[in-house]
């Protein structure tokens, strides 16, 4: 897989023969070029409870995704081993990764407004956008922090 950004908003992603990603949100599908057979929406209703359209795309392909609203895509090439938990915004991921979902905390769903999000898990990779500059801070096991929930884009899956 080939991952370039064209713009802090827009990427290409290439992707070899075989190769299978998983557009999280088909809409920010702006061009795929391949043949017609590379290209599979449909509807996931494995999600506890929740519908949400999908579209697998198989290499030998190429896609142009847009975040949309001028939002940065980044790119993580390996999945932390506890996992990834990402509040919302993730555009693709590679068929590889286990994508879950589990309720947030109270403290979470009041401040936030939002019920569940999202778990990822498992070898490979995938691709978020953020509405805004984003700051990794690495904590030691002794260390704590309180960032606004608003603010928070994802963590590792363990902390609290």
């Amino acid at each position: 897989m080939k991952f370039s950004k064209k713009h802090k908003d827009l990427i290409c992603v290439s992707l070899a023969p075989e190769e299978i990603i998983i557009v999280v949100d088909p809409n920010k599908i702006l061009a795929f070029q391949g043949a017609g057979k590379n290209r599979r929406d449909y509807i996931d209703t494995n999600l506890k409870k929740k519908t949400f359209y999908r579209s697998e795309i198989t290499g030998p392909a190429k896609i142009f995704l847009n975040s949309g609203n001028n939002s940065e895509i980044f790119f993580c090439e390996k999945i932390p081993e506890n996992g990834l938990v990402l509040k919302r915004n993730v555009l693709f991921h590679s068929k590889e990764v286990i994508s879950d979902y589990e309720l947030e905390t109270t403290s979470e769903m009041i401040w936030t407004g939002n019920l569940i999000r999202s778990v990822y898990s498992g070898k490979g990779s995938l691709a978020f956008f953020s509405e805004g500059s984003l700051e990794r801070i690495q904590l030691e096991s002794s260390e704590e922090i309180f960032v606004n929930p608003l603010n928070v884009v994802g963590f590792e899956n363990g902390l609290q």
